[in-house]
């Protein structure tokens, strides 16, 4: 709805403009669907503030000689998120990035 009370329409209405809504709402349109997105952060909503897409020790790295080991992501991840997060799901999730 804009400020004049105009309704919009659309086949698709993704909620949330983080990576994951703006991914469906691409795919989407990209099919043909009209796709609204609301989201109500900045641009990116949480993926804006997110530590990213990472893995460690993964053959890739292996293969072409990039040391990133478990535990140097580890401490980056936290520092990241100022030690606010759950380690333990933090380390989980490090300890399979690279598989």
């Amino acid at each position: 709805m804009n400020s004049k009370g105009n309704e919009l329409t659309a086949e698709l209405v993704v909620i949330g403009g983080g990576g994951a809504g703006l991914s469906a709402a691409v795919a989407a349109a990209e099919k043909g669907a009209h796709v609204i997105v609301l989201e109500k952060r900045g641009l990116g909503g949480n993926s804006a503030i997110a530590f990213g897409i990472f893995a460690a020790e993964s053959p890739t790295q292996k293969r072409l000689d990039i040391d990133c080991s478990r535990d140097e992501l580890f401490k980056q991840a936290m520092e990241f998120a100022h030690w606010r997060i759950n380690p333990r799901l933090v380390r989980a999730i490090i300890d399979k990035s690279g598989d």
